[in-house]
């Protein structure tokens, strides 16, 4: 999205921190959500043991417009690996305040806006 010109934040989960991947065993994936400062999801990057699963949920996000915070809202069965798109969007949501806090700044004090690196 940065290379299109496109300015975004990432929020991130890791699946170690979802209680199915401790049950599965396989805490060791990931999953990303590429968020435009209007906060609309414009790409999921996941990888891990059920990413293929998980992918659906992110393609349908990006198809009809989400918003970061729509993810933070819904409800995910528990305990399954698509938990980890609320808590990726909990660090989305973050992200983008801190954004708003930099270019709301005074010039003085303000700092570089997040990268994301996908």
């Amino acid at each position: 999205a940065q290379e299109k010109g496109t300015a975004c934040v990432v929020g991130r989960a890791q699946f170690a921190e979802v209680a199915r991947g401790h049950i599965a065993a396989s805490p060791s994936g990931f999953l990303k959500l590429v968020v435009g400062y209007d906060g609309r999801v414009l790409g999921v990057q996941i990888a891990g043991e059920g990413a293929a699963e998980l992918l659906s949920v992110g393609q349908l996000a990006v198809r009809y417009g989400a918003q970061a915070c729509d993810l933070v809202d819904s409800v995910f069965n528990f305990p399954t690996l698509a938990e980890a798109y609320r808590i990726a969007g909990l660090s989305a949501v973050a992200a983008l305040e801190s954004a708003r806090e930099t270019v709301d700044a005074p010039a003085s004090e303000r700092h570089a806006p997040p990268h994301a690196a996908v």
